[in-house]
């Protein structure tokens, strides 16, 4: 059984990351008073008096045992809600088994006959080739489980961003062969993520929406970016389906530590993992 449901079992309708914080900051000894005194405050007065009243009793230790699969994608993955020029800026600074991978990867593509900037051109055509085929209309979406108010947002979102990969397609003939290939642009990332989201909504009905998106944006930074690393986390995110229960997050923690490849790398998962569970370190989110 899920957090979520747990509460809902005890009568509680507030948000699991929100009782989770209410109980970290009682069991610190905060007062009552500071819960919905804060500026913001955490939550009204009269939700704070029932939440603590139950903590009193015993009955919300649960929520310390058990991590909402947003907050995990959220802390180790913090890249998520990253902006396009905070992409590029990461991407340059990359370590250098990554920078290795990449220098690997692009081995296996064809020579460039023409001025690709960054070298990823006909890589970035390749990843629209392979894009889920999606019918973009609302009875579509519909169909995929997508509520009406969000298939009209994604309806919208995708035609400004199916306009700006049109105009970044390149074709270029040079007398024997044509090639085409894509500029990097604004957007280009959500474009890709677009397509796995409704591909996961489809797949997935009783997936979070919140989760399936995370997954859809990890897989396509992935696959833009040559980094398996980062698409089998989004891959695995479905495919263990962790919104169901704690054991499949559990699962899944456990993959994605293998396409870590250094200790280092494995050292600092494991630590921000032990951090989601450990509410002794849940001051640097105050």
């Amino acid at each position: 059984m899920n957090t979520k449901q747990q509460l809902l079992d005890l009568k509680i309708r507030t948000d699991p990351p929100v009782v989770r914080e209410v109980v970290r900051r009682l069991s610190r000894g905060q007062s009552l008073y500071s819960l919905y005194n804060a500026k913001p405050p955490v939550l009204a007065q009269s939700t704070a008096v029932a939440l603590k009243k139950k903590y009193n009793n015993g009955q919300l230790e649960f929520v310390l045992q058990e991590i909402e699969a947003s907050e995990m994608i959220d802390r180790i993955y913090p890249f998520v809600g990253e902006s396009h020029d905070e992409r590029i800026g990461r991407v340059k600074v990359r370590v250098e088994e990554d920078t290795q991978e990449v220098a690997e990867a692009l081995k296996t593509l064809p020579p460039l006959g023409f001025d690709d900037p960054d070298g990823l051109g006909i890589h970035r055509m390749n990843v629209m080739y392979g894009l889920p085929n999606i019918s973009w209309s609302i009875r579509g979406l519909e169909a995929a489980n997508i509520p009406k108010d969000k298939a009209l947002a994604l309806i919208s979102e995708y035609d400004d961003l199916h306009l700006k990969r049109v105009s970044a397609a390149v074709t270029e003939n040079d007398g024997e062969n044509q090639k085409s290939w894509l500029r990097d642009f604004r957007g280009l990332d959500r474009y890709v993520a677009l397509h796995y989201l409704v591909q996961f909504t489809t797949e997935y009905q009783d997936g979070p929406f919140d989760v399936l998106n995370r997954a859809a944006v990890l897989i396509a930074k992935g696959l833009l970016e040559l980094d398996n690393r980062i698409r089998n986390a989004g891959e695995n995110l479905v495919r263990y389906e962790v919104w169901r229960e704690s054991e499949y997050l559990e699962a899944y923690l456990e993959s994605t530590k293998k396409y870590y490849g250094t200790k280092k790398q494995r050292d600092r998962l494991d630590a921000e993992v032990k951090a989601l569970f450990d509410d002794t370190n849940s001051e640097e989110n105050d």
